[in-house]
């Protein structure tokens, strides 16, 4: 019974370069822009998207000014036939699943985050990758 605690014990520092790997497309800075009505009023926001590491970091920004920023670490980057996900979790311990596809420079996300602080907070979009400052 000792060694398979023992082979699971190293899965977890086994997964760390392979995610690392899997993760190397998305790193960078994720740009889309969203339109609401609030008091019969248009307002444009961005949704900024920022991978670092094993962690994606989320803010949004209307008129220059920096709203709420939020990190989650990226648990997994899976793959099954066509369909692909991140399972992202929050400090909080809450777990999410996100779908994504990577086609022609652009990532396209579906998926909310449904527990507090996010309040079914939608990342859902097609994000353009930001150019990077030099």
């Amino acid at each position: 019974m000792a060694p398979e605690h023992s082979a699971r014990a190293a899965q977890p520092q086994e997964k760390t370069p392979v995610l690392k790997a899997k993760l190397e497309q998305f790193q960078g800075r994720w740009i889309t822009s969203r339109a609401r009505k609030e008091d019969e009023k248009i307002h444009r926001e961005h949704l900024i998207l920022e991978f670092k590491g094993e962690e994606l970091t989320f803010f949004t920004e209307e008129d220059g000014k920096k709203g709420n920023q939020f990190t989650l670490k990226v648990m997994e980057v899976e793959q099954r036939g066509a369909e692909q996900w991140l399972v992202l979790r929050s400090a909080g311990a809450h777990r999410y699943t996100i779908h994504y596809d990577l086609e022609g420079g652009r990532l396209i996300l579906v998926g909310r985050l449904l527990n507090r602080p996010f309040e079914n907070f939608s990342l859902s979009g097609e994000y353009r990758k930001a150019a990077s400052a030099r």
